[in-house]
């Protein structure tokens, strides 16, 4: 699983309490051989950051925005770690890029598959943000969006409610959060979306806002770390723990199948 909406909201505030105002001395990279640096996830092999002040921090979706003196600092798809360590403190020896702060503290970024973390102009910044959609809590987030999200022609089941280069999105709402919207929308994650109704895509709506602002109260997914380390609260409904349980609305037994590259889980019961 990927960090998302929940856990970037997250750990960019706890980015804003322990970075704002401090300057990065050094950057370490790890294997420049890895295939982040290869398919260009990562490309401070390439760009020297260091000296620069960090000034502010932004996120959007499931991306985190570093401001600083003179470029951006982005971290996104981030399947993986990003983790604060105070002065002193080793950083894991996995991590693919540490920072080292004018105090002796640090950061480090370790992704599993891959992840951005790359430095950016303000002009890409905004292209960046631009190109994740509507936030999940973006008051202007409405049925009409999410019937236009299903109506594109890379879509074709409800699985794809994300899917990565087309136009409407729901930013940092992936494959963790929506097993649960759709479970609790009781629509089956390999129905068309042609067959997507009006009530369908409000109900997608109203349960994608709930979920979202619940794990959000709840500090994002047990299985996920914050920027300390800690996870989070929220306990997902459907998962690798439900597989072959018994569904705890009607009893059908939990199926998990791989749909588009990820295992989907549902009830046949509940999800039509």
């Amino acid at each position: 699983m990927a960090i998302e909406f929940p856990e970037a909201l997250k750990i960019a505030d706890q980015m804003r309490k322990v970075l704002l105002g401090r300057t990065i001395e050094k950057v370490v990279i790890g294997d420049p051989g890895a295939s982040v640096f290869k398919w260009g996830f990562v490309n401070l092999h390439r760009i020297d950051i260091s000296g620069q002040k960090i000034e502010e921090v932004t996120q959007y979706g499931d991306y985190i925005y570093l401001h600083m003196s003179e470029l951006n600092l982005m971290f996104g798809d981030m399947i993986g770690k990003i983790l604060y360590h105070e002065e002193n403190e080793k950083t894991p020896k996995k991590a693919r890029v540490a920072f080292f702060l004018d105090d002796g503290a640090a950061f480090s970024y370790n992704p599993s598959l891959y992840g951005y973390c790359a430095a950016i102009t303000n002009e890409q910044m905004s292209e960046s943000k631009a190109s994740r959609g509507k936030s999940p809590l973006d008051p202007s987030l409405n049925a009409d969006y999410m019937v236009k999200l299903f109506d594109e022609d890379k879509r074709r089941i409800a699985k794809q409610m994300n899917v990565y280069g087309t136009k409407y999105r729901v930013a940092g709402v992936g494959n963790a959060y929506w097993h649960d919207i759709l479970y609790l929308s009781g629509v089956h994650p390999q129905r068309k979306t042609t067959e997507i109704t009006w009530q369908d895509a409000e109900t997608l709506l109203e349960n994608t806002v709930e979920v979202i602002k619940k794990a959000v109260d709840e500090g994002g997914r047990t299985e996920e770390s914050d920027f300390f380390g800690q996870t989070g609260n929220y306990k997902r409904l459907l998962s690798k723990g439900n597989k072959e349980k018994p569904c705890p609305k009607c009893g059908t037994e939990i199926q998990v199948k791989n749909l588009l590259g990820s295992s989907s889980y549902f009830c046949n019961g509940c999800q039509k």
